[in-house]
């Protein structure tokens, strides 16, 4: 089947049943570095901007490829140490990566954090937010017993409540 549209969104089973020239499922790309899953920007020839209620397996390291523009995963159970998110990204959804076990870094280069993006990551340690980061909403890091410090780039206007 040939499409004629850009893909917008990657949604949950999207890779269900997809198999290469060797029968291989093509769920996920593997980087040169073991336990990493990556979430492809492109399939196929088709950017995704939108990533919504997939399965992710466990992992070391969960990949969101450069084009990516926002990411919703609420509700989605998650078990990975790292997630490192690209500089496309404009948002991050509401309770996107709340409670992903195990968590203990994420890297996030530009974006807005919605309200309880990571509530309830317990083992969550670190926190890398780039110049890019425009604003952190109210409880984006509740329960996080595990974080100590975060520090804020110039880039953020909003901190809190505004639009939550």
């Amino acid at each position: 089947m040939a499409y004629q549209f850009p893909w917008f969104l990657i949604g949950k089973h999207a890779f269900l049943g997809c198999e290469n020239d060797e029968g291989e499922p093509r769920e996920h790309r593997q980087l040169p570095y073991a336990d990493c899953f990556t979430v492809p920007a492109v399939i196929e020839g088709h950017p995704v901007a939108a990533v919504y209620d997939i399965d992710i397996p466990p992992c070391g390291k969960l990949v969101f490829e450069e084009g990516i523009e926002e990411i919703d995963l609420s509700g989605v159970e998650i078990a990975c140490r790292e997630i490192i998110l690209p500089q496309s990204l404009h948002t991050l959804c509401l309770s996107c990566f709340a409670a992903v076990r195990g968590l203990e870094r994420v890297v996030m280069p530009s974006g807005l954090i919605r309200p309880s993006a990571f509530r309830g990551c317990t083992s969550l340690r670190e926190v890398v937010l780039g110049e890019n980061v425009t604003g952190i909403r109210s409880g984006a890091f509740s329960g996080c017993t595990a974080l100590e410090e975060i520090v804020i780039p110039n880039g953020v206007t909003v901190l809190g409540h505004p639009e939550d």
